[in-house]
């Protein structure tokens, strides 16, 4: 918002939302996330020559701490998948549209998927995302909180909150 760590802004805030942080300083090279985020070092016979591109979870993770470490630790992460091969990284959204969601998981995941579209969950209208990707509670957004769990590990948690009456039920 143009406001330094000097200004009352939080040098923690300003790491994130703007390009080239000096905390030292309190200066920034631009506003908000600029292209030289992702895309640097500008060089000096560009556009002719293609700025090289950070494609890496790392450079994502340096805001986004909590869905990083969830993503390190998970299969995905493991499997050296990258934030931008699920994330359009220019609008901070999935590639696909949410209720296609299914198709993005696929595009990895075919034979889970095939069974899937014959499931009972499936049948119910719900995807993917509904349990692998869950939202977090009680998760304050900001200091680099995730909204969503991306360790994709399906917690008893969201299990619960379609079936609670199954977990005592009589056999």
């Amino acid at each position: 918002s143009g406001h330094g760590a000097q200004g009352g802004g939080s040098q923690e805030c300003m790491a994130c939302h703007t390009t080239g942080y000096d905390p030292d300083t309190d200066t920034w090279t631009e506003g908000n996330i600029h292209c030289t985020a992702c895309h640097s070092p500008i060089p000096s016979d560009h556009p002719n020559n293609p700025v090289p591109t950070n494609r890496s979870a790392d450079l994502c993770g340096q805001c986004h701490i909590q869905a990083n470490f969830e993503w390190q630790i998970s299969t995905h992460g493991m499997a050296n998948v990258s934030c931008v091969d699920c994330h359009n990284q220019h609008r901070a959204t999935l590639k696909t549209k949410s209720e296609e969601i299914i198709d993005q998981c696929a595009t990895c995941h075919q034979a889970l998927e095939i069974t899937f579209t014959d499931s009972m969950h499936a049948e119910e209208g719900l995807s993917c995302a509904n349990c692998h990707l869950a939202p977090l509670e009680n998760n304050p957004l900001g200091r680099g909180n995730a909204r969503l769990n991306h360790t994709f590990e399906v917690d008893i948690s969201v299990c619960m909150q379609c079936h609670r009456q199954m977990l005592h039920a009589p056999k």
